[in-house]
């Protein structure tokens, strides 16, 4: 466990963390948006595995994904809430 000051310098380190690398996970996203993101990717990822599942090579769109694919390009509409009130833009839209 770190402990950090202002300027996010480490004053210090306990000896069982690790260096976490700097990756790009929607940090710079509300976390609303960031979830929203993350369940509509999901969706397609779940209707290719079922395609897998039933028949159809990895990587190549079988029923399930072609079906998703048809409206609007496979996009979810995905209503999160958040715990302070925060929306995400589906939820905006549809308000």
């Amino acid at each position: 466990m770190s402990c950090y000051t202002k300027d996010k310098s480490a004053l210090h380190t306990s000896p069982g963390d690790k260096a976490q690398p700097e990756t790009k996970n929607h940090k710079d996203e509300p976390p609303a948006a960031a979830r929203q993101a993350e369940v509509a990717r999901d969706h397609l990822k779940r209707a290719a595995r079922i395609d897998e599942l039933n028949g159809h090579p990895p990587g190549s769109d079988g029923p399930m994904a072609t079906a998703l694919k048809r409206y609007d390009g496979g996009r979810v509409l995905v209503f999160v809430m958040g715990a302070f009130a925060e929306m995400s833009e589906d939820v905006e839209q549809h308000l």
